[in-house]
């Protein structure tokens, strides 16, 4: 795919390029480049979520901690 995307013309999946004036073939390739984009900021986000639900946890558990910790203090 990466030669397919070298041999293109530099224009050719540029925003405003009308996908009619594409060859059918250029076309594919901006769809599959398309997907890709789409597959990476997915991935993207679900690296974000994975860290945030792991931050929250760890957050939880520092509260706790600091709860108990208190709570031992003032018995």
């Amino acid at each position: 795919m990466v030669s397919t995307q070298r041999s293109r013309p530099p224009e050719a999946c540029e925003p405003g390029t009308p996908a009619e004036n594409l060859p059918k073939e250029q076309t594919q390739v901006c769809e599959k480049m398309i997907n890709l984009e789409i597959i990476s900021a997915l991935s993207i986000m679900d690296e974000i979520k994975t860290s945030i639900t792991i931050s929250e946890r760890e957050f939880i558990l520092a509260s706790r901690d600091i709860i108990y910790s208190c709570n031992q203090y003032s018995d």
